[in-house]
């Protein structure tokens, strides 16, 4: 099973989830039911740009534990600091960013678990 979400707004995600080659969208909180024998499991989730900017701080690492809205990276743009909280609680599987980087929109920063 192959899964891949986003933070929406809230405690919202959109998920994609393909399984055998057939893939589902999915809006929900964070947890999963699929028809079949694949049981209810958490997605992980991708920690995302909010804006175009540079990285300036990354706050944690991969292997720690994070709660909701913790500070997880800090983005310098339009001359302020945009700190990117954690949309949930979890672990940190994946710092995809290093300080000095240039950033896009919804560039994918962290993951969590």
């Amino acid at each position: 099973m192959n899964c891949q979400c986003r933070f929406l707004r809230g405690a919202e995600r959109e998920c994609e989830a393909s399984i055998d080659n057939r893939a589902e969208t999915l809006l929900n909180g964070g947890k999963s039911k699929l028809v079949g024998s694949v049981k209810e499991t958490n997605l992980a989730t991708q920690v995302l740009a909010p804006m175009v900017g540079k990285v300036l701080k990354v706050e944690k690492q991969a292997g720690e534990r994070v709660e909701e809205d913790d500070v997880v990276v800090v983005l310098e743009a339009m001359k302020m600091e945009i700190p990117v909280v954690a949309p949930v609680s979890g672990t940190i599987k994946e710092i995809k960013v290093a300080p000095g980087q240039a950033v896009e929109a919804e560039q994918e920063l962290a993951v969590i678990e």
